[in-house]
């Protein structure tokens, strides 16, 4: 199944992306887990299936985890101690007045999907175009208080500063700088929101990590974020 591809890659690389000492020591933990945050050119190859020799597959020895970055490793991860779920949706802001209009109707067929699952559980709201979040009575503070959190709205990202990607949410522009002072204890964060999905290459002497909204959220202590690009935006 892996043939291919695995064939692919040179034995000089293959010794350097896992060198002798490293599956020596692999082989002294059969129940390892292996974490690898891939940087460069390495992103998006399938490492897991690389061929150690002779059809030998590094999937076939240790289950493969891809991370963003290493420093999430020692991240606390807090068990969530409710079952709450935010649906916040915002189809226009200031900043974006051009109107997202599947928003109302993508917020009412979840909460539609949740309320059936989690009977008083689920709280939803459609900001308006000058409102807020705080304003709605959901500022970002209060995000802890949910297990699930989904985001409809308009984002940005500007490359050159990824920290200051944002969902804008009626006048305000929750931004990823923000969110590393938040605390939450979410199971899965979805933002259905333009541009969002994207990461910035961080290079020189502070690493090659990838840099987006989604790293100060899984600072805050969540525990899985899914990214979608709505149907109303196009990038």
């Amino acid at each position: 199944m892996f043939g291919a591809w695995a064939e692919s890659i040179p034995d000089r690389l293959l010794a350097k992306l896992f060198p002798a000492e490293l599956l020596e020591e692999l082989g002294k933990s059969p129940n390892a887990h292996l974490l690898i945050s891939p940087h460069g050119q390495l992103r998006g190859l399938p490492m897991h299936a690389i061929d150690l020799g002779d059809e030998d597959y590094l999937i076939e020895h240790w289950p493969v985890q891809y991370i963003p970055t290493l420093a999430m490793i020692k991240s606390p991860r807090a068990a969530s101690a409710t079952d709450r779920v935010l649906l916040m949706g915002c189809p226009a802001t200031p900043q974006n007045p051009g109107e997202l209009p599947g928003v109302p109707g993508e917020i009412d067929k979840l909460h539609s999907l949740w309320e059936a699952k989690r009977p008083g559980s689920v709280d939803n709201c459609i900001i308006s175009f000058e409102g807020s979040p705080a304003q709605a009575g959901y500022p970002v503070s209060a995000w802890h208080k949910y297990q699930m959190l989904h985001f409809s709205c308009h984002g940005s990202f500007p490359p050159q500063q990824p920290f200051d990607a944002a969902l804008f949410l009626g006048k305000d522009a929750v931004r990823a700088t923000e969110l590393f002072a938040v605390r939450l204890q979410t199971s899965l964060i979805t933002l259905s929101a333009c541009y969002l999905g994207k990461q910035a290459d961080v290079v020189g002497p502070s690493g090659d990590e990838w840099i987006g909204i989604y790293i100060p959220m899984l600072y805050a202590g969540a525990r899985r974020l899914l990214v979608r690009r709505p149907l109303d935006c196009f990038w």
